[in-house]
């Protein structure tokens, strides 16, 4: 093998040749320092891009979450609707104010709307004011009630329009309130194509039958839990379901705060027996032809129809906070056999009785039109 000359650390600069070398090795580590700039350069540079697209994109889903929660939809009527040929139309909202809900007023007026039925307020009430035609339902006294709710209201407002207010002390003083809470109370309904037929709906208060409120704080305040009688409700209630039977009443209707039936926390979670408190009601729902009990409490949208079972369970309780989620772990097999209907995006129930079918369209926030539809039959088993 051929001899390899040793490598030079000792540079002489008068030489020619190694002033060639130096100046190539100065040049390759001048280029090595701007190469690495521009790689640093380049890193920062993509760096930045990625922190403000990061940025730029949260900005934006934050605006268009923003947008879309401000967006107002503009909620149609069903194409099948017709307002000449309806017999009575009436909305089921759960819990929702009155400044949000104002819209709803003209409405109520231009599509013949009989009455409004919601919660929220912790008391029960009938409001009918003299220039307007809609009667307006608060049934939410379901469990802890607001003591004194009505001490504050003008006299001269009051003797206006509230028809029923749940108070006790105000129903002594005035005797157009005629019910008081731990009661039921019946309205009816002319049909309006049908002078002879009507519709009567039945508002429950639910409050003292569910039996493990007794154990509860709010209990014991003044016309509480312990100042009620479950007995007395049910009894009122089946009183009042053989009065509508006996009247010929073409169909009947009951309201109450808790569920009968319901796939919700209220009824499925550990510990919470609601159904099993109100599961007295199914015979009787269909013994005396009711065609449907429609309820809150649990905050989501629910149909329940079971083959059995000539009664549908409504629940329409989204009309602010849902429980996202809520049915996910319900399991396939049990869905499919009655749940004919479950959402738990917020929403309402709009309602249309024609003759011998009651429409129910179940409205939610995904699309201006129902998301749903069901005709129910006039009971007749």
């Amino acid at each position: 093998m051929g001899s390899q000359a040793p490598f030079r650390a000792v540079f002489d600069l008068e030489s020619e040749e190694d002033r060639f070398f130096l100046s190539g090795a100065e040049k390759v580590s001048q280029a090595r320092q701007v190469q690495g700039r521009q790689q640093r350069r380049r890193k920062l540079l993509v760096g930045l891009g990625i922190g403000v697209g990061s940025a730029g994109l949260v900005v934006l889903i934050i605006v268009l979450a923003y947008t879309l929660s401000r967006r107002d939809l503009a909620y149609a009527c069903p194409r099948t609707y017709d307002a000449s040929k309806a017999d009575l139309v009436f909305f089921v909202v759960g819990a929702y104010d009155c400044e949000d809900m104002a819209f709803l007023r003209p409405w109520l007026e231009r599509y013949r709307v009989a009455a409004y039925i919601n919660g929220h307020d912790h008391d029960q009430q009938l409001i009918k004011a003299p220039d307007a035609p809609a009667h307006y339902v608060g049934s939410g006294a379901g469990s802890d009630t607001r003591e004194g709710e009505f001490d504050d209201l003008d006299s001269e407002e009051r003797s206006r329009d509230a028809l029923f207010l749940s108070d006790a002390q105000l129903a002594a003083r005035d005797p157009r309130w005629n019910a008081t809470m731990g009661g039921v109370y019946t309205r009816t309904f002319p049909m309006r194509t049908n002078a002879s037929a009507s519709l009567d709906i039945l508002f429950l208060d639910t409050n003292p039958i569910i039996y493990q409120y007794g154990s509860r704080a709010f209990a014991s305040f003044l016309y509480g839990i312990t100042a009620q009688d479950g007995d007395s409700v049910k009894a009122q209630l089946q009183q009042q379901l053989n009065a509508s039977s006996a009247s010929g009443s073409a169909w009947r209707l009951v309201v109450g705060h808790h569920p009968v039936r319901s796939y919700g926390k209220h009824c499925t979670q550990v510990g919470a027996y609601d159904c099993e408190d109100m599961a007295f009601l199914r015979p009787w729902l269909e013994r005396y032809r009711v065609a449907a009990y429609i309820n809150g409490h649990d905050h989501d949208q629910q149909l329940i129809k079971a083959p059995d079972d000539p009664v549908h369970y409504v629940v329409s309780g989204a009309g602010s906070d849902t429980r996202e989620g809520e049915f996910d772990d319900l399991d396939s097999e049990e869905r499919s056999r009655d749940a004919l209907f479950l959402s738990d995006a917020q929403g309402f129930l709009a309602v249309v009785v024609t003759g011998g079918t009651m429409r129910l369209h179940y409205y939610t926030t995904q699309e201006s039109g129902p998301t749903y539809t069901r005709d129910v039959k006039m009971p007749a088993w």
